[in-house]
Order: structure tokens, then sequence, then C-alpha cells
């Protein structure tokens, strides 16, 4: 699989994996420390495999 692709489906990833973490947390999306800190961190794994993306178009 090409880096650009593989980069691509990491993010999607990502972005699924934030959005199990809002489904947990309906109906008000209050989360735990620790869920803030696993949304920081996927939020900053999809802006470097955005950045790393965009690089290699």
């Amino acid at each position: 699989m090409k880096k650009e692709t593989q980069l691509v489906y990491d993010s999607l990833f990502s972005i699924e994996d934030i959005r199990q973490l809002l489904r947990d947390t309906v109906p008000e999306h209050k989360l735990s420390k620790e869920q803030k800190e696993l949304l920081k961190k996927k939020v900053e794994l999809i802006k470097k495999d955005c950045d790393e993306l965009v690089k290699l178009l």
C-alpha cells in the first residue's frame, strides 16, 4: 500500500476512535481525564498524518 493511502487510513481510524469516544459519552459528552487525553492523542496523530500527507503530495 502506498504511504499516502496508509496515512489516510490511519487518520480515518483515529477519527473513528474519536467518534466512538463521543458515542460513549452521549448525551452530554462530558469526558473524563483519561478520555480527554485519548482525544488529544488522536487529534495529534491526525495532525501528524495530515502534515506528512501534505509533504508527500
